[in-house]
């Protein structure tokens, strides 16, 4: 699974959207874990740090290398457009 910058956005939404209809969960990582084609997906922000946490159906995680994206950040109403990375 290679998340696009669509489907990134997406899965970003998706906390939302699925915490309002009672299908999502706190994930191993503490964050909202929800139910993505072909696996998981859980959110997990920090006041330093948005960490996006993929995994398949089993609860494996999937390797993100070679994934982007990009998140939109609201602070002190201002917006700021950051590109998201694997780690490490």
């Amino acid at each position: 699974m290679k998340p696009s910058i669509l489907t990134l956005a997406l899965i970003l939404a998706l906390p939302v959207a699925a915490n309002a209809q009672g299908h999502s969960h706190k994930g191993p990582n503490g964050g909202e874990l929800v139910d993505v084609a072909g696996g998981h997906a859980e959110f997990v922000d920090t006041p330093t740090e948005i960490a996006l946490h993929l995994s398949d159906e089993d609860g494996k995680p999937v390797p993100s290398k070679g994934a982007t994206g990009k998140a939109t950040i609201l602070s002190g109403g201002k917006t700021e457009t950051v590109d998201l990375a694997p780690a490490g």
